[in-house]
């Protein structure tokens, strides 16, 4: 994994998995525009693509939201609908109320079991869709 962080990249492959969200949700045609109800499948990709990139990468959630923990910071690509940029990079010291973290997994394995009571249409193991592939 990296040593280093570097931010640039990050904020690259998460505008990047952020337009794969977007065309996934235009595709399944239930999820709003702001992407509310895709923060666990959203956030398992960009955590995958983060992770082959050789970022330690950890996928995080609390009962009612998900996102990716990198360094000391949220990684955000569906902070849209609580009226926050698109991709958010926050420091974690900073971050409140929907970044409050309840559970930290590093491996597949791991999030399929922390997401097992995740609704199933929100759920990324219950999902069809193509991965992001970039």
């Amino acid at each position: 994994m990296m040593d280093t962080v570097d931010w640039q990249e990050i904020g690259s492959v998460a505008a990047a998995v952020r337009e794969w969200a977007e065309r996934m949700q235009a595709e399944l045609g239930h999820w709003a525009d702001d992407l509310g109800g895709m923060c666990a499948v959203a956030s398992y990709e960009l955590f995958l693509a983060l992770r082959r990139r050789g970022v330690d990468a950890a996928f995080a959630h609390n009962p009612g939201h998900a996102f990716v923990i990198v360094a000391d910071r949220v990684v955000d690509i569906t902070a849209t609908q609580f009226d926050e940029e698109a991709v958010l990079i926050r420091r974690l010291d900073e971050a409140s109320g929907h970044w409050k973290v309840r559970h930290r997994s590093r491996s597949p394995r791991q999030i399929k079991q922390t997401l097992r009571n995740w609704p199933s249409g929100q759920n990324p193991f219950r999902q069809k869709l193509p991965r992001f592939a970039a």
